[in-house]
């Protein structure tokens, strides 16, 4: 390719088969599975891009990338991008400060660079292929470790020590199941059938109806497995250990609130949303979706792992979870 780096970037897009604007991108999705994509990441790299705000802003990460490549690798043709300059963009952003949703987003646009320069090459049939994925897994794993997040998240700072100093046992374990599996605050009720044994050293725990009517099952850590055990050998068959109604969830949301205050944590995110309950399940998705990817997953069959063992229908819903 030749010209400047705005002319080569509108040149690709043109020809990179990702324009779908205006069309089903449940349909295009739909698709991607009959032609055998499975998972989050497969899907992704056999779909389009459906939105203008998507697309201006995948171009402008296109454009940044280039222009870094062009200045510090000295690379003036956009099909001879390497990844190993864009692992150096990438890296300068964190260097920069750059927060951990936005590097997320960079991470996608390559992924569509990558997609675009693959179709354009197959058009053009010159046999090369390109593949960005190892190295963008890898962006993703330091920006989850070191890259600052989103400062409204509702995750707690230290929600340990906020489970910590809730003075309720009953409610300390309640907190515990929430923040090692994921659950949502009123399916936290199990019975004798609900207890499901040991598998991997965790205790697994049967949630027959979640949101939606999803059943599912979630694991937590032995000590809470164990709790739950003994106080539901105390209850007559057919009963249910756990929360017990809306008056019962009021009163548990009260002595998080509490707690918070004693362990020196803020109960709302400075944009003033409570975090309550629903602040453990935010760092479950946060440490659950980064333990994932460094068993060697990428971000989109993490994501997709995640959005199951929470209840989600859908990753986008996940993905909120995680800024």
């Amino acid at each position: 390719m030749h010209g400047s780096v705005k002319g080569q970037v509108n040149f690709l897009w043109q020809r990179s088969g990702l324009n779908h604007i205006g069309q089903s991108k449940h349909a295009a999705k739909e698709v991607a599975r009959e032609a055998g994509a499975r998972t989050w990441h497969e899907i992704g790299k056999n779909i389009g891009v459906f939105s203008y705000s998507t697309q201006d802003a995948y171009q402008d990460v296109w454009r940044q990338s280039f222009a870094y490549a062009r200045e510090n690798y000295g690379i003036r043709d956009l099909e001879k991008i390497e990844v190993s300059h864009i692992k150096g963009f990438l890296q300068s952003k964190l260097d920069a400060g750059c927060a951990n949703a936005t590097l997320r987003q960079y991470c996608s646009a390559h992924e569509k660079l990558e997609q675009a320069l693959n179709h354009y090459n197959q058009e053009k049939g010159t046999g090369r292929t390109y593949d960005f994925s190892k190295e963008l897994r890898e962006i993703r794993r330091i920006a989850n470790q070191s890259a600052p997040r989103f400062e409204g998240t509702r995750a707690y700072k230290n929600p340990e020590r906020v489970i910590e100093n809730i003075k309720d046992d009953r409610y300390r374990t309640i907190a515990a199941v929430q923040r090692e599996g994921g659950a949502r605050v009123h399916e936290v009720r199990f019975g004798r059938e609900d207890l499901k044994g040991i598998r991997n050293g965790k205790g697994v725990l049967s949630i027959r109806k979640g949101k939606g009517g999803k059943p599912r099952e979630i694991r937590v850590e032995m000590k809470t497995y164990q709790e739950i055990k003994k106080e539901v050998a105390k209850l007559h068959h057919g009963q249910k250990w756990g929360i017990k109604n809306e008056s019962d969830k009021n009163a548990y949301r009260a002595d998080i609130k509490a707690a918070c205050e004693r362990a020196g944590e803020q109960y709302k995110n400075p944009q003033g949303k409570t975090k309550g309950s629903h602040g453990f399940r935010y760092n479950y998705a946060q440490d659950r979706h980064q333990e994932v990817q460094q068993e060697g997953k990428s971000y989109l069959e993490s994501l997709s792992q995640v959005s199951d063992e929470m209840g989600h229908v859908r990753g986008d819903i996940t993905e909120h979870y995680l800024k």
